[in-house]
């Protein structure tokens, strides 16, 4: 989570210059107020337009911890206000539109949703282990010997052998470590979730010289080829299209 922390940081410095009129601004290889930057690994597209400098991304990324994960579209995104005028800033502004090979608007989940969604689902996973747990069981075996004599009016009878019994108990060393690992997915479950939303884009009013950034969460669409992120900020439309090679 550091690495998407680093990454909003880095975009800071990117500054293009440039300006469209139209109410719909589309992201053009080349144009003169666009730009494009690798960022580890991440493709950043950038747009200045009046005063505004715009850098998204768009990719897909596994989210939550080690055990427990959903694959999802992130949208990164930083902005830059070099105008003299106020800019609201808001997560609502951007949209994701698959393309190709469908057509699709692709719905926006919230950091806080995901996270319950990971909290609740290693809390499933750790009481699933300790269920798995409690059936276990260790058997322990107690070997002894007896010898005697019997007395009667027969004669004397003398005896002796071993016999042994075997008992079964909890396994209590199992249940230890299945409450271990319970606690230890819980625990990576609320850092995960906290880092999630320590890092989702917030509503801002960005003043003059002012910046701000974050990413947000998408549902992944699997055979995606092509999609286009939206960015509906100071009355215009920003469009940054993105495409994938997929193996066929």
């Amino acid at each position: 989570m550091k690495l998407i922390i680093s990454l909003l940081i880095t975009i800071y410095a990117v500054q293009v210059c440039g300006a469209q009129t139209s109410n719909t601004t589309r992201w053009q290889e080349g144009a003169a107020n666009t730009d494009q930057l690798t960022i580890n690994g991440k493709t950043f597209k950038t747009v200045t337009l009046d005063g505004l400098t715009l850098s998204v991304s768009l990719g897909e990324e596994r989210l939550g911890t080690e055990l427990v994960y959903y694959d999802k579209f992130v949208v990164y995104l930083y902005a830059i206000n070099a105008s003299e005028r106020r800019i609201e800033l808001s997560p609502d502004m951007v949209t994701v539109e698959a393309i190709k090979p469908k057509a699709r608007q692709i719905e926006r989940e919230t950091a806080e949703h995901l996270s319950k969604s990971i909290k609740r689902r290693s809390a499933f996973a750790g009481a699933l282990g300790q269920v798995g747990a409690s059936m276990q069981t260790t058997q322990s075996t107690t070997t002894g010997s007896a010898n005697g004599a019997i007395y009667g009016p027969g004669g004397t009878v003398t005896y002796s052998g071993t016999g042994s019994s075997t008992t079964t108990s909890p396994d209590m060393e199992a249940r230890r470590r299945a409450n271990d690992q319970a606690a230890v997915l819980n625990g990576s479950a609320t850092r995960a979730g906290a880092d999630l939303q320590l890092v989702e884009l917030k509503a801002n009013t960005l003043l003059p010289k002012q910046e701000a950034g974050g990413m947000l969460i998408f549902d992944r669409e699997k055979k995606c080829e092509e999609a286009i992120v939206r960015v509906s900020v100071d009355g215009k439309i920003i469009e940054f299209p993105f495409t994938w090679q997929r193996k066929k």
